[in-house]
């Protein structure tokens, strides 16, 4: 074919047997090594479609596009085939999947079924880079990626310690589905990966608003907020010889906020271990953020440091107590027991306990 194809002037006809002979020969190779068959095929294929459609051959136009189609929907359905019972799949199995999916892709680029399947198949197959790598391929193949693609490199993303793309992806997504609860969230765990915490906390306190009985949300806005309180108040240390009421009181309000999360989680969550573990842990992680600037505050500022330091301690005393007696081998939990305990000047309570860890 190529030979005839040197010879003369291309018809649609030649190249439309090329490219039969093309995915022909594509389907005798294993199938990671497809690819560049497929792309050739691909290339022919539409030359052909475009040169029947200009010798207005209403009768045989559409056959390029047919085969393609053929072609694709054999190649991803065996991809869809060997997924079905993914409870089962070993790797290489999830990867001979990915393999079929990417050679749908090559046939008919924007397939945008065959790039999500095909990253989800490489993902369990422990490829993520081959996921993320497909999923960008759509990104540029499809003009409007659909959600789904964009929420799922998004997340890779994430997984793969790529946060400023991810941000990226769903700041992209968001603009398309701005009510999207799930873009949201997923935009704000982005911000939170990439340190910036601020915009992470106005997203989260709009998923709350929407939400309030998400747990989910309230647990990420808290620890946000202790984050950014936290550094706030780092930084007052950092840069002042004397602690100011209004700069306290601007960071103290960050800790408050978290605080009355965390209860209301609790009241609302009462035997829900996990939340017993994270606001005991944001308590005694607080009082230890006060602690660090009881050295530059004075006065009243120095009375209501100590007030603060006393309250989240008093406050992680029940929730350790509790967490030690579901889980009484997590040495953790005891060594944090005792030194609550033991900042509270509750010296006995703490000697009673030092022997289980």
């Amino acid at each position: 074919m190529d030979k005839q194809l040197s010879k003369s002037d291309s018809t649609a006809s030649m190249l439309y047997q090329k490219g039969e002979l093309l995915i022909k020969l594509a389907e005798k190779k294993e199938v990671g090594s497809r690819l560049s068959t497929y792309q050739q095929a691909h290339t022919t294929l539409m030359l052909s479609a475009q040169k029947y459609e200009q010798a207005y051959t209403n009768t045989d136009q559409n056959k390029a596009s047919e085969l393609l189609n053929v072609s694709w929907s054999n190649e991803h359905n065996k991809g869809v085939q060997i997924t079905q019972d993914d409870s089962v799949l070993a790797s290489d199995y999830y990867k001979r999947a990915g393999d079929h999916f990417h050679n749908a892709t090559v046939i008919i680029p924007d397939s945008a079924t065959s790039y999500k399947l095909g990253a989800q198949a490489y993902y369990h197959s422990q490829q993520p880079e081959k996921a993320i790598a497909l999923l960008e391929e759509a990104q540029k193949q499809i003009d409007r990626p659909p959600i789904p693609v964009l929420e799922q490199l998004g997340y890779l993303y994430l997984q793969n310690d790529q946060p400023q793309k991810a941000v990226r992806i769903y700041q992209q997504a968001v603009s398309i589905s701005d009510q999207n609860t799930n873009l949201i969230h997923g935009l704000s765990n982005a911000y939170i990966a990439n340190k910036q915490h601020q915009q992470a906390i106005q997203l989260l306190e709009s998923l709350v608003e929407q939400k309030s009985n998400n747990i989910i949300y309230k647990q990420s806005l808290a620890t946000e907020l202790y984050h950014i309180g936290s550094q706030q108040m780092d930084n007052l240390k950092k840069k002042q010889s004397k602690l100011t009421e209004n700069n306290f009181n601007s960071v103290d309000s960050l800790f408050q906020r978290a605080h009355t999360l965390f209860n209301k989680l609790l009241e609302d969550n009462p035997q829900n271990i996990n939340i017993k573990q994270q606001a005991a842990q944001f308590y005694l992680n607080s009082a230890s953020v006060y602690q660090q600037v009881q050295s530059i505050a004075t006065g009243d500022l120095a009375s209501t440091v100590q007030k603060r330091m006393k309250e989240f301690l008093t406050e992680s005393l029940p929730l350790y107590k509790a967490l030690t007696e579901k889980h009484p081998k997590n040495k953790t939990f005891w060594r944090n027991l005792y030194q609550t305990y033991s900042y509270l000047g509750m010296k006995e309570e703490a000697q009673n306990i030092k022997s289980n860890f």
